[in-house]
């Protein structure tokens, strides 16, 4: 053995090292031995470059995205030099994916078009299939940025959003034709999730629905809880919108008892809150008592201060639809202490409101508080819990206002929403009030849609926050479904991803190197598997 053929094989030990780390979690120690393997030295360039997209993805999940981008970059010009167009394809693809999670939606686009043309030059309809799934996901992160900015400020979509959704819905649809014919049923179900996320911030619940029971078959085709939860959680949402609140009741208690089995235990409380409401909707208070107690549990569990504030509101409005008064009062007072401590303007004087309500069919003499316990030189935050402009579009459509589908990339009118007729008890000002809840959690929860990455099978499910395979979330990008790295952390995925045989998300990013054998580069340039880390699609 030469002392060249000696320098090889310690490169190529030390980044086969560094992909086991990378592969079990341990991303840091992974970096280093792939820094190790580049100080080692080799001439092989085509290794050279699967090395510096390695490192890109590393420091992608460890959220050091400008690391992820200058290694990324390496991966492109080595590619480029060598004339090796998949490569090359691939880079810009990693490129693009980190682009997307730091909000630099137009140099992301760019890059991912690069991506598609030289896939389509190639003749490489996988990598056309990523190209076209990822640009889906950069104009569906897109729209929910516009849609977070005007928020509060319109009862429809603005132009931009609308424009850009239904640029994510031509892109999703075309991925899903690709990877119909390739016979890829884990990316069928991805993007089914995707299409349906997207249709449902159109306000087309008819659509949503259809893509998510799609879904749904191809989860429970996969054996996939995470992606079936996510579908059903996905399916109720769009049926309360509907005004369709028995049957979103079922879909939520299907979806409670996937995440029990996944032992999702914020998720579980998550999902009681929403069959409370459910429930209260229907008219069956005591079952929705029930279940509000139950959300009560797992937020005093989890000391989270924003979910207590939702429920004793919601305890306080069903006891007292009830006729239970003085529980009412209790929890209405709860309300209040905890608005306080929240600095939540609007809580406070919703509980304020309630207390005087509360005691007056009390009949108490007197309002129990007759003003503000804030003092006039302090400051309050403004933390609404509703996310106002997105529920208010919902409502609007269910009083009989048109809604947009993407047609060609155009928007159009559809046949206004039948209002449903209102079965529960609960005032009209309570159930806008779930709706606006509603809505916001569904925007906090589109990115748990999006598959989330787990370094490992052995990893613990990944949280689901809105569920986008149809939430409103940010997509991850789309990963080759054929390499061992996809196999081995199937389990962790779901949105979009089928668990996702992979790719990435609703639900991914890339294939780490498994072996480095130059016919394998190709997979180790793919990305891997996206959570968006930063906290990130169902809906």
């Amino acid at each position: 053995m030469d002392e060249t053929h000696g320098f090889e094989r310690s490169c190529l030990e030390l980044a086969q090292e560094g992909e086991r780390l990378c592969k079990t979690g341990e991303c840091q120690a992974g970096v280093e031995h792939f820094r190790m393997a580049l100080q080692a030295g080799t001439d092989d360039l085509i290794l050279l470059s699967a090395i510096y997209s390695q490192m890109g993805n590393a420091h992608f999940y460890l959220q050091q995205y400008d690391k992820a981008l200058e290694y990324h970059r390496f991966d492109l010009q080595l590619s480029s030099r060598l004339n090796y167009k998949i490569g090359e394809a691939k880079a810009y693809g990693n490129i693009s994916n980190t682009l997307k999670i730091i909000g630099r939606f137009d140099e992301a686009v760019s890059c991912c078009r690069r991506h598609l043309n030289i896939s389509q030059d190639v003749k490489d309809r996988i990598g056309e299939a990523r190209a076209l799934y990822n640009l889906g996901n950069i104009y569906f992160a897109e729209a929910k940025k516009f849609i977070s900015k005007g928020r509060a400020e319109s009862e429809s979509l603005s132009k931009d959003a609308k424009d850009a959704l239904c640029q994510a819905v031509n892109h999703y649809r075309a991925n899903l034709k690709i990877v119909t014919d390739l016979k890829d049923r884990a990316a069928v179900g991805r993007t089914c999730g995707n299409l349906g996320s997207s249709y449902h911030l159109l306000g087309d619940f008819a659509t949503a629905i259809e893509f998510h029971l799609q879904r749904l078959g191809i989860a429970k085709e996969f054996g996939d809880k995470v992606a079936e939860r996510r579908s059903y959680s996905n399916l109720a949402n769009a049926l309360v919108l509907k005004g369709e609140y028995k049957m979103a009741a079922d879909y939520y208690k299907m979806a409670l008892d996937c995440a029990s089995q996944l032992s999702e235990r914020s998720l579980e409380g998550h999902l009681c809150y929403s069959l409370g409401n459910a429930h209260s909707l229907l008219g069956d208070l005591p079952k929705a008592v029930e279940y509000f107690l139950r959300h009560l549990t797992v937020a005093e569990e989890f000391g989270d201060a924003d979910e207590l504030s939702n429920v004793y509101w919601s305890l306080g409005n069903v006891f007292s639809q009830m006729g239970e008064m003085k529980k009412a009062l209790e929890y209405a007072k709860l309300h209040l202490n905890i608005s306080s401590k929240l600095g939540n303007v609007k809580g406070h004087r919703v509980a304020l409101e309630k207390l005087n309500q509360f005691s007056a069919e009390l009949d108490l003499k007197e309002p129990l508080i007759r003003r503000s316990s804030f003092s006039d030189g302090e400051k309050l935050i403004e933390n609404d819990q509703a996310d106002v402009g997105y529920t208010r579009r919902y409502r609007a459509q269910r009083n009989g206002n048109h809604i947009d589908r993407p047609v060609n990339g155009h928007a159009s009118k559809s046949a206004s929403a039948k209002k449903p007729a209102m079965v529960s008890s609960f005032a009209d000002n309570d159930q806008e009030q779930f709706l606006d809840w509603l809505g916001e959690f569904q925007s906090r929860r589109m990115n748990d849609q999006r598959c989330s990455y787990c370094p490992s099978s052995a990893a613990t499910s990944c949280l689901v926050q809105n569920d986008h395979d149809s939430s409103l979330g940010d997509l991850g990008p789309y990963q080759d479904g054929n390499s061992s790295y996809e196999k081995s952390s199937v389990s962790c995925r779901s949105n979009n991803t089928e668990s996702d045989q992979r790719s990435l998300p609703d639900e991914g990013l890339l294939n780490l190197l498994i072996n480095f054998q130059s016919n394998r580069y190709d997979d180790q340039r793919s990305a891997m598997p996206s959570s968006d880390v930063t906290r990130d699609p169902d809906c």
